[in-house]
């Protein structure tokens, strides 16, 4: 009974520790979202100076 409350405490203070974990640091598929829209954005920026370049000559 004893050994069994213990283990209890212990899984609780893990999943604690591992929520904290995935608190602290950012998630994989949010830096991979943060990063293709930066690479859209850069190809959008240079489709619209290559077209008005094109409009200029």
């Amino acid at each position: 009974m004893v050994g069994e409350y213990t283990r209890q405490e212990e899984i609780r203070r893990e999943v604690k520790r591992h929520h904290a974990y995935l608190l602290e640091t950012p998630r994989v598929e949010d830096s991979y979202r943060r990063h293709t829209n930066l690479l859209l954005k850069q190809r959008r920026w240079q489709r619209m100076e290559t077209s008005a370049k094109e409009k200029r000559s």
